[in-house]
């Protein structure tokens, strides 16, 4: 790792636990240092747009039957094509209407009941599937 890289996210998983989902940012700019005003504030119409690429999600596959039916889910409800175990719904293009979309799915598919903030804390497919275990009573992954 270069000195002072942190990956999108580590980045995001860190502001999720502090901000609220609203406040984090979609999308991250590296840059050297901020374009400031004259009088010394930060000159947001000189911050650069951000470049989206596609080919950087990291797509990570499913391990299991449960993490493929989420993926599956995920994927029609918001019309991607890439997903993967350790992508958030947020950076996928959801939000909290769809984390109540797919808690609905979720009990309709697997009767089991997620709430909204189940969804929107554990940020990841991969931790949709421990919470999933664990409201189930059954065994989906290694720990």
């Amino acid at each position: 790792m270069e000195r002072g890289h942190v990956s999108k996210t580590v980045l995001k998983t860190v502001l999720y636990s502090k901000l609220p989902e609203y406040m984090v940012p979609q999308y991250f700019v590296k840059m050297e240092q901020l374009p400031h005003t004259p009088n010394g504030k930060v000159d947001r119409k000189a911050l650069p747009d951000p470049v989206i690429d596609e080919n950087e999600l990291e797509i990570v596959k499913p391990r299991n039957e449960i993490d493929k039916e989420l993926i599956k889910i995920i994927e029609k409800m918001l019309q991607v094509d890439k997903v993967g175990i350790n992508n958030t719904l947020l950076e996928l293009g959801g939000d909290s209407l769809t984390a109540i979309t797919l808690t609905t799915k979720v009990l309709s598919k697997f009767n089991v009941q997620l709430n909204i903030k189940d969804i929107l804390s554990n940020y990841t497919i991969k931790r949709y599937v421990r919470l999933y275990s664990r409201k189930s009573n059954k065994r989906y992954i290694k720990k």
